[in-house]
């Protein structure tokens, strides 16, 4: 069940379509980027006629610090 914003009403039989992608940049030996994009959409009435709602997206960048060569411990 989602609640929808404008009228404070309940979405009943609601459907969530997600999508993600990551990218991995390696910088140097020791620093390695990454970044994370979504995108959300919701679907009210999926049994009828399937009606739009909403669409939300999100960025999450992110850094790691890798400070050996031989260990696998990463820090973010």
């Amino acid at each position: 069940m989602t609640n929808l914003p404008d009228d404070g009403s309940l979405a009943a039989n609601v459907m969530y379509e997600e999508n993600w992608l990551k990218a991995e940049y390696r910088l140097n030996p020791k620093f390695k980027g990454l970044l994370t994009l979504m995108t959300s959409s919701a679907y009210d009435n999926i049994k009828t006629d399937k009606n739009y709602l909403r669409t939300s997206y999100g960025v999450i960048p992110t850094v790691y610090y890798i400070p050996f060569k031989d260990i696998d411990v990463q820090f973010s």
